[in-house]
């Protein structure tokens, strides 16, 4: 709730329509996905380049502050390279687990 709404108090109403939507998601997966071997594939492709290479760069540039190194400094420029390469190597595995599930 808190992410998809962060600066809305809480409401019943709101809570029970994202759990039924994501219950509908969840079924609809179910029903169509004939193999769980697809969803750990897209799962893990999407996962491991993200933990790997991209969240450790964020985390760096989110708990430097700004004043005490700007975001055109060395290190903070630096961090975006294995961030880059994060990204290229999530949608490469995406797109491959995804070539092979649908053959």
């Amino acid at each position: 709730m808190q992410l998809l709404f962060p600066e809305k108090p809480f409401h019943w109403l709101r809570h029970i329509t994202i759990a039924v939507c994501l219950l509908f998601v969840v079924n609809l997966l179910v029903i169509f996905v004939p193999n769980i071997r697809d969803i750990f594939g897209i799962t893990g492709a999407t996962t491991a380049p993200t933990l790997i290479f991209i969240l450790p760069g964020l985390f760096y540039i989110r708990i430097i502050l700004k004043n005490q190194e700007p975001m055109s400094s060395r290190p903070k420029i630096q961090v975006h390279i294995p961030d880059g390469y994060g990204k290229t190597a999530q949608n490469v595995t995406v797109s491959k687990t995804v070539m092979l599930t649908c053959i």
